[in-house]
């Protein structure tokens, strides 16, 4: 155990748990006390992202349970956390490209030669998720801030990618399927890229090889 990165954030059977403590730039320092008990006890956060994978299951399972009080215990234990910094590249961000699009049109073509991944979130993504990056059907939808798309190496994002995501345990309508069987691993590395450019704006470090290796993992 490395004690003196305690909830720094850490990868586990594939998923990234990002970094917990009061650091306000990598950490949730910067979350409003609605916004960690929202995340904590639906799975979303207005502006922060929504839960999957592990997180969802802890929201779903045991997390939405717990009475007022003992949210605002957790939130309040949070902001004792110690601060500790991350990696400079995972810092959550509203783009240019994402402030510029409408819910229907993205406000600039594929500025980084992405063609393909352009194309699959034009296809498949867009009439959920919007260009503008606000979310359609559900506010669950909404990526703006979301730490998933802020970070290049996209560990999360092909996870969803690949197993979809649930919440419907705790609201009717969250639910993404897997996309797994209908996309290449080249493809799914492709959209991956270009989320991350569009929503978080960065340069996304997604591979076929990055993708294959989370299929073997599941």
């Amino acid at each position: 155990m490395e004690q003196n990165q305690q909830f720094a954030g850490t990868t586990v059977n594939g998923w990234r748990a990002y970094n917990i403590t009061s650091d306000k730039t990598y950490g949730v320092g910067g979350w409003s006390d609605r916004q960690l008990a929202d995340y904590l006890q639906t799975g979303h956060a207005d502006g922060r992202g929504s839960a999957a994978g592990p997180m969802g299951e802890a929201v779903a399972n045991s997390l939405q349970y717990l009475t007022s009080q003992d949210t605002a215990a957790l939130v309040s234990y949070l902001r004792k956390v110690p601060p500790q910094t991350g990696e400079p590249g995972e810092i959550a961000a509203t783009t240019p490209g994402m402030k510029a699009s409408t819910a229907w049109a993205p406000g600039q073509a594929e500025n980084d030669g992405n063609v393909l991944g352009f194309r699959i979130f034009a296809g498949a993504c867009a009439s959920c998720h919007q260009w503008n990056g606000a979310g359609q059907q559900t506010q669950y939808a909404a990526l703006g801030g979301d730490q998933a798309v802020n970070d290049p190496t996209g560990a999360n994002l092909v996870q969803v990618l690949l197993a979809g995501a649930d919440l419907r345990a705790v609201h009717p309508t969250t639910f993404m399927p897997s996309f797994g069987k209908a996309y290449t691993d080249a493809e799914l590395a492709a959209v991956s890229n270009f989320v991350i450019d569009h929503f978080g704006g960065k340069t996304g470090r997604v591979t076929a090889e990055a993708v294959r290796q989370g299929r073997d993992g599941r």
